[in-house]
């Protein structure tokens, strides 16, 4: 499979292997990621769980091209079992989640870092949540994630603007934990800080991550439902056609608010 399980002692180490296609998530993908962040979750020899990827991009998010003629109950049914799913195992994890990125998180890419409980990057990290340029909504938990770190005005801009963040932007903001010199260090420090946190205190950990969630409000889990309800319904839209058409094409696109 292209989305990797290993385990190194008492850490789980997921990594998105599909460099070629800039380790862009296809369907069986992310499924596959969320099962195995399901069976990391419930096995208690594993404390801690690492999630990183190949090549010099993270992810650069969903395939587009699988799901644009889905209908509305086939899109909602896919996003339950797959991205919805990952950041969902990813908060509800009782045990320490990192993230390792290094090029570009984009969309789905960005909210598997998103929902993590620490993300280190390089330099060369950017992130950017492009969906308003394709009239979709951003998803897997993106609205979420960003409102809450950064609040709703910035949260908005980011969203509508859909730009790149730059990795020293993206520290100031909060998005980063900890900024490392270059990929070497990267994969290093990933693995030396997830064998540290697997030695420590899981479940103390754990209820950390529970009263964080807790004390914002709706739950991700009301949040995620309101989504599913809303995104499937965007890829009935002219502009979403016009914005999947433009990308294709590569032009500007021309939408009609409709």
């Amino acid at each position: 499979m292209s989305v990797r399980l290993e385990v190194e002692g008492q850490v789980g180490i997921i990594t998105i292997a599909r460099p070629e296609r800039r380790n862009a998530l296809d369907a069986d993908m992310r499924v596959e990621c969320a099962r195995h962040l399901q069976q990391l979750s419930g096995d208690t020899d594993i404390r801690a769980v690492l999630v990183r990827a190949e090549g010099s991009t993270f992810c650069a998010g969903a395939d587009l091209g699988q799901f644009a003629q889905q209908s509305i109950p086939a899109a909602r049914n896919r996003m339950a079992r797959g991205g919805l799913k990952i950041v969902s195992q990813m908060m509800s994890a009782d045990k320490p989640v990192i993230c390792a990125v290094d090029g570009a998180a984009i969309g789905l890419g960005w909210s598997i870092a998103l929902a993590s409980d620490i993300v280190l990057a390089t330099p060369g990290a950017q992130f950017s949540m492009p969906f308003a340029r394709w009239g979709m909504v951003a998803d897997c938990g993106a609205a979420f994630f960003l409102t809450r770190m950064v609040g709703p005005l910035k949260a908005k801009d980011l969203l509508f603007s859909g730009r790149k963040i730059e990795a020293e932007e993206a520290l100031q903001l909060g998005f980063i934990s900890r900024l490392v010199a270059d990929r070497e260090a990267l994969e290093r420090e990933a693995l030396e800080l997830a064998r540290e946190l697997a030695s420590r205190p899981t479940v103390a950990f754990g209820m950390m991550k529970h009263l964080v969630a807790r004390s914002q409000s709706p739950s991700l889990e009301e949040f995620l439902r309101e989504e599913m309800l809303i995104s499937p319904q965007m890829r009935f839209t002219h502009d979403f056609k016009e914005g999947i058409q433009s990308f294709v094409e590569k032009r500007p696109a021309r939408f009609k608010g409709e």
